[in-house]
C-alpha cells in the first residue's frame, strides 16, 4: 500500500508559498518510505504515527502555549487541513480473478475563529473521493453491515449516466465555545467528545454511539451534537462536566444527558461517569400509539 499525506494551513487569507513544490517533496519521500520500509504493528508505534500525521486533535478543551496565545492576538482567524491519498490493491493466491484496487482519499478543511480569548467558534469538513471503485463507505464505520452491503451493490450499479457516484463529504465539527465569568466554559454544537485513553477497549466512551475501529488510521467518528458545560475546580485539581446530548431529538424527551467528574489525588487520577440517555425507537414501535 502506497501512502502520501500533506498538511497545510494558513491565516487569514494567505496560502503558504511554494505549497506545490512542498507537496511534491513530501510525496516523493511518502513513497520511498512506503517502499523502503515495512509499516510497524505496535500499538503504541500507530499512536505516534499518528500524531505525527494528522497532529492532536484541535478540540474545545485544548489548552494553548503562550506562544499560541500571542499568535492568536495577531491573527484571529486560521484556515488549514490535511489531504491523505492512498493507492491498495490485493491479491489472494489461487485467486484467478484480477486484484482489487481502491484509492481512498481523504480532504479535511478546518477554520478557526477566535475573536478574542473568551469566544472560539471552529467548523472541519470531510471529503471521502475513490476514483477507483467509486466507494467511500469504508470510512462510515457506525454504518450497520446489512445497509452498507444494500448501499455497496446500489453504489456499484452503473446510473443512468454511466458514471458511478465517487465523492462524498460530511460535516465533522462545527461549534462554538465560550465562558460565563472565566469560571464556566460553555461549548454548543457538533463537538468531539472523547473520554478515555485505551484504544482498543475504552469502557467510558459511551457519549459516541459509534465505537472506534482499533484498525483505522485515525478516529473516523464526527463529532457529537452536545451542549457542554465544565466547571473546572483548580485549586483542588478537580473537573465537573455536564453535557446535553441532542443528536437526532427532535423532541425534550429524547435529550440525553451525561455527567463526569474528574479529581487528581497525587499521582492518582480518578474519573466518574453516568449517562441517561432514550432508547431508541424500533421499526415496529415507531409508528404504534
Amino acid at each position: 500500500m502506497i501512502e502520501t499525506n500533506l498538511r497545510w494551513s494558513m491565516v487569514d487569507d494567505r496560502w503558504p508559498a511554494g505549497i506545490m513544490a512542498a507537496a511534491a517533496k513530501v510525496a516523493a519521500a511518502a513513497l520511498a518510505t512506503a517502499l523502503a520500509t515495512a509499516p510497524a504493528g505496535a500499538d503504541a508505534q500507530d499512536d505516534r504515527r499518528d500524531d505525527e500525521m494528522f497532529g492532536e486533535e484541535p478540540g474545545p478543551d485544548a489548552e494553548l502555549s503562550a506562544s499560541s496565545i500571542d499568535r492568536l492576538e495577531r491573527d484571529r482567524l486560521q484556515i488549514g487541513g490535511l489531504v491523505y491519498m492512498r493507492y491498495m490493491a490485493q491479491l489472494y493466491e489461487g485467486d484467478e480473478a484480477d486484484p482489487s484496487m481502491a484509492s481512498p482519499n481523504l480532504v479535511e478543511v478546518y477554520l478557526d475563529a477566535r475573536p478574542n480569548d473568551r469566544l472560539r467558534a471552529y467548523v472541519r469538513g470531510r471529503l471521502t473521493y475513490d476514483p477507483v471503485t467509486g466507494s467511500m463507505f469504508p470510512l462510515a464505520p457506525d454504518i450497520p453491515q446489512g445497509l452498507l452491503d444494500l448501499m455497496e451493490a446500489a453504489d456499484s450499479a452503473d446510473p443512468p449516466g454511466g458514471s458511478q457516484q465517487q465523492a462524498d463529504t460530511v460535516l465533522d465539527q462545527l461549534w462554538i465555545k465560550f465562558d460565563v465569568g472565566r469560571f464556566l466554559f460553555v461549548t454548543a454544537g457538533k463537538q468531539p467528545i472523547k473520554w478515555g485513553t485505551t484504544r482498543l477497549w475504552n469502557p467510558v466512551d459511551f457519549v459516541n454511539k459509534a465505537r472506534r475501529d482499533p484498525l483505522a488510521l485515525y478516529d473516523e467518528r464526527t463529532g457529537v451534537t452536545a451542549l457542554k458545560l465544565h466547571f473546572p475546580i483548580e485549586s483542588l485539581s478537580q473537573n465537573v462536566i455536564a453535557v446535553l446530548l441532542l443528536d437526532q431529538a427532535d423532541r425534550v424527551d429524547k435529550a440525553g444527558a451525561a455527567l463526569r467528574y474528574e479529581a487528581v489525588f497525587s499521582t492518582v487520577e480518578l474519573g466518574l461517569t453516568g449517562l441517561v440517555r432514550k432508547a431508541p425507537e424500533s421499526a415496529g414501535s415507531a409508528g404504534s400509539p
